[in-house]
């Protein structure tokens, strides 16, 4: 496979939140009074991310280009999960602890496979970007990780004004790094906005699907369960 850049989706890519989503929600409920298990409450959440975002389909971010917009954004996600499992006491004040959790870099942690194969990559010459759905809290957390420096461009769709899987991130993405898009490859965990993006724009697409067994080939792109494959496809070029 002959690149001259890889592009990485961030969350469940390269990083993951630590404790997970549905703990950190759960614990908020609990802390006010109201139990609920962890699982439930990441079922609901996923939920409620999926119904915003087919209402909001056509209509610009979800998480918007400001810190504000974000907010504006998150803060439904969190009052919609909540509802599901009671009224709680001071839902604001609820909804700044989660905010201002998720955007400590203490938060979340980077996978072990990540920076082994950004080396392996970078001693092939290759160079690396980040292109990713994310909202403002995405630098500082980039930079709080130790992630930041490590990349030639991130992309994000808070400075673009468009989400994966719209080809213009893709195309700013690759023009931020100078390559064309048969030229690059993308990685990222989700298949309609990683793969059928990148593809979308022209690129070659590799699908991370992490822990899972039977992996194959889809029509559309590489299946792998580690970012350490990535380099043994470019040395299989």
């Amino acid at each position: 496979m002959n690149v001259d850049c890889v592009f990485f989706d961030a969350g469940n890519t390269l990083v993951h939140p630590v404790p997970p989503v549905g703990e950190v929600y759960a614990r908020a409920l609990r802390e006010r009074g109201i139990n609920a298990d962890a699982e439930d409450v990441l079922l609901r959440f996923r939920h409620v991310c999926t119904v915003l975002r087919r209402q909001r389909q056509g209509e610009g971010l979800c998480y918007g280009a400001t810190d504000a917009d974000a907010r504006r954004w998150w803060g439904e996600v969190v009052m919609l999960t909540f509802e599901r499992f009671g009224t709680i006491p001071d839902p604001d004040q609820a909804f700044e602890q989660l905010w201002n959790h998720f955007a400590s870099p203490t938060a979340w942690e980077v996978f072990p496979d990540v920076i082994p194969a950004l080396k392996a990559l970078r001693e092939r010459g290759v160079h690396l970007g980040i292109i990713s759905n994310w909202d403002v809290r995405i630098v500082p957390l980039l930079e709080g990780l130790g992630l930041w420096g490590l990349f030639d461009a991130v992309t994000a769709s808070f400075q673009v004004g468009v989400e994966k899987p719209d080809s213009r991130i893709f195309s700013e993405a690759l023009a931020r790094c100078q390559v064309g898009p048969q030229r690059a490859l993308h990685v990222g965990d989700s298949y309609e906005e990683d793969v059928l993006g990148a593809v979308g724009a022209g690129m070659r697409a590799v699908w991370l699907r992490r822990g899972a067994h039977g992996l194959h080939d889809c029509h559309d792109a590489t299946v792998i369960s580690t970012l350490a494959e990535v380099p043994e496809l470019l040395r299989g070029a």
